[in-house]
């Protein structure tokens, strides 16, 4: 929106305003002005929508074509709804992108969904790769020892939850202690136990949102600074933390698994009996069921949480999310040179594009924020001239579409 003379109500000409010079650096290389544009060249948001589109497109432009073919093929089969053959046809196309020797005869995949796999092996390699590129820690490492048929092992929180209210905390607690079993004895039983706890404290939290993907890398394989900076996120001390790295640098034995000292070494298909609190049924739990398995979902997290950090990391100089907590320190230790500007209203905004980029949990989505109504409500004014500058892009890409 823009108002008679130089009153604008957006992002982007607040930041502008800022006398802090930090900060109108940061709005210079991560979002363009929606009026004036950015006459330096692409921002990290403009570089990002633009990979976002090149990476995703062949395969959501094919999706469809497959979905309709097993629809078709499943006719006279009953999955219950729409949704629940969309979720068994998308369950489908991971375990296909996962495991395709299982399915070299199988009646149960068309032609079409044969045709979208590479699809999206193309798009989750080429995401790793544009980050490989950057200076973003411990995805060199992801890219480098990757699977033939790599796809990320992302946890799904309201899975978790869900099975939290099932089968209670405690055995689910036991499920992932069965999955890392072969690191109780070198962690000791209390490590190991708050260690375990802890993750589960912080994947079933909403803080949780958009950082799936770091602990994808984890569980897989990434570097000894990537790996430290998830166990100090989960509240360990040095000791603890140190413990566990020096159990992870001795590797499993394992000579077939190349990242077996770049990771936690979960086995994620150990399956635990567990009991079904509502139905007294005795049940089967494995972290792997507790993954996301509906492709599209994956594919669409995983590549507008990774295409986030490496923006971040090339236009930012954040290299690892420690970087960028100290930027936002820095900025907060010299608001007292310029006193009555109220350059908190500076650091949310940035708070709010950072969350946009990197797809996680917008400050002004946290609660105990007692002014949280008049917080949105002028928000939605704010964000006016920067929804503005997505729609200019969208536009701009749609000639794009000729090239496929």
């Amino acid at each position: 929106m823009v108002l008679p003379g130089h009153w604008r109500f957006d992002i982007a000409s607040q930041l502008n305003r800022s006398p802090e010079p930090l900060t109108r650096r940061f709005r210079e290389t991560f979002i363009s002005d929606p009026v004036v544009g950015n006459p330096k060249g692409d921002t990290a948001v403009e570089w990002k929508q633009r990979l976002q589109y090149k990476t995703l497109y062949p395969f959501m432009n094919k999706r469809e074509v497959a979905l309709q073919s097993f629809k078709k093929l499943n006719k006279d089969v009953s999955f219950g709804n729409t949704i629940k053959t969309e979720d068994k046809f998308e369950s489908l196309m991971s375990d296909l992108k996962e495991f395709p020797e299982r399915f070299v005869d199988s009646k149960e995949i068309t032609n079409e969904m044969r045709e979208l796999l590479p699809l999206a092996d193309k798009a989750f390699n080429d995401t790793l790769d544009i980050i490989s590129q950057t200076s973003r820690e411990g995805w060199k490492e992801v890219a480098r020892f990757r699977k033939k048929n790599y796809i990320p092992h992302v946890h799904s929180q309201p899975k978790l939850n869900n099975y939290l209210t099932e089968y209670g905390r405690e055995q689910v607690e036991e499920v992932y202690k069965n999955s890392l079993r072969s690191m109780k004895g070198d962690l000791g039983e209390k490590t190991f136990n708050l260690l375990i706890k802890r993750m589960i404290d912080k994947i079933s939290s909403p803080n949780f949102l958009g950082k799936e993907s770091d602990l994808a890398r984890v569980f897989q394989g990434t570097n000894e600074v990537a790996i430290r900076e998830f166990l100090e996120d989960i509240d360990l001390n040095v000791e603890q933390i140190n413990a566990i790295l020096a159990k992870i640098k001795k590797g499993s034995g394992n000579t077939l698994d190349r990242n077996a000292n770049r990771r936690l070494p979960f086995d994620l298909n150990a399956r635990t009996d567990v009991k079904n609190l509502k139905t007294n049924k005795i049940e089967s739990l494995s972290v792997k069921d507790i993954t996301e398995r509906n492709l599209t979902k994956l594919l669409r997290t995983y590549n507008t949480q990774v295409l986030g950090q490496a923006a971040m990391a090339r236009f930012g100089n954040f290299n690892t999310n420690k970087d960028y907590k100290n930027f936002l320190l820095k900025l907060e230790t010299r608001e007292k040179d310029f006193p009555n500007q109220k350059l908190y209203r500076d650091k949310e905004n940035i708070e709010v594009i950072v969350t946009s980029l990197t797809g996680r949990q917008s400050p002004l989505e946290k609660g105990g924020d007692p002014n949280g109504f008049m917080r949105r409500a002028v928000r939605f004014i704010q964000d006016y001239n920067f929804l503005r500058l997505f729609v200019k892009l969208i536009c701009s890409r749609c000639r794009i579409i000729q090239w496929y």
